[in-house]
């Protein structure tokens, strides 16, 4: 059970560290969207369900918290945004 479990988690955790080490190095705003990340190109962060699944993992352990944003006056769609606890940036080395 674990390796056949491992297989389906092991992308989500990997894509989770390569997010955890962009916040760490600062190269994010303290509020971004996921299109924010796989739009950058980075490593393991490239497609959409790579970002979503690292983002899940992160507000899961208290990294991000996910805001959800109505739609604006004009138009458009809503959609959700992902703060950065504080508390990550100032334990940064």
């Amino acid at each position: 059970a674990h390796r056949i479990y491992s297989a389906k988690l092991a992308p989500a955790i990997l894509s989770g560290r390569a997010l955890a080490a962009k916040i760490k190095a600062g190269k994010l705003p303290d509020r971004f969207t996921a299109r924010t990340v796989y739009q950058a190109g980075w490593s393991r962060l490239t497609t959409a369900e790579s970002v979503q699944q690292a983002v899940n993992l992160l507000a899961e352990h208290d990294w991000l918290r996910a805001i959800q944003e109505p739609a604006a006056a004009a138009g458009g769609r809503p959609r959700v945004s992902y703060q950065i606890n504080p508390a990550i940036l100032e334990t940064a080395p």
